[in-house]
């Protein structure tokens, strides 16, 4: 891979060069941000320390950001699926 050398004279030419030697072409600049507010969600960050780092002042920007996928949505219900099992187990129990 060729490294860039000298100052940047065209952003959107280097984004485009970069995404490509990533192997995500169509990748816009705030793809890098709604992917670090879904991870800091994940990783069960403060909202407050999120938008800290994210920059955003209000929580709907913020909200904006953090966009739930599909399999957030699948892992969210198998959780919940996981605590009502647990809590049958301990009624069975007493």
């Amino acid at each position: 891979m060729a490294l860039v050398r000298g100052p940047i004279r065209d952003f959107y030419a280097a984004w485009r060069t970069a995404c490509k030697a990533a192997g995500t072409p169509g990748s816009i600049p705030h793809d890098l941000r709604r992917g670090a507010a879904r991870r800091m969600e994940r990783a069960g960050l403060a909202r407050s320390v999120s938008m800290k780092l994210l920059g955003h002042r209000t929580a709907s920007i913020f909200e904006r950001y953090a966009i739930v996928a599909e399999s957030d949505l699948v892992d969210g219900v198998r959780r919940l699926a996981g605590l009502e099992a647990a809590e049958q187990a301990e009624e069975q129990k007493q």
